[in-house]
């Protein structure tokens, strides 16, 4: 994998040009987009979108 794993078992995407964070979960046969982050507002609050468990 080539992104680190961020919270639980996303995958952050830092993007260079803009001020986003892509935080996505890998499966087997499908990549699932969580959340589309800024990264100076509200940080972490796209972890309620996440399936706990």
């Amino acid at each position: 994998m080539r992104y680190v794993v961020a919270e639980h078992d996303t995958r952050r995407l830092i993007l260079p040009q803009f001020p986003f964070n892509i935080f996505y979960c890998v499966g087997t046969n499908e990549i699932v987009v969580v959340a589309i982050a800024h990264q100076k507002r509200k940080p972490g609050y796209w972890t309620k979108c996440v399936e706990i468990g």
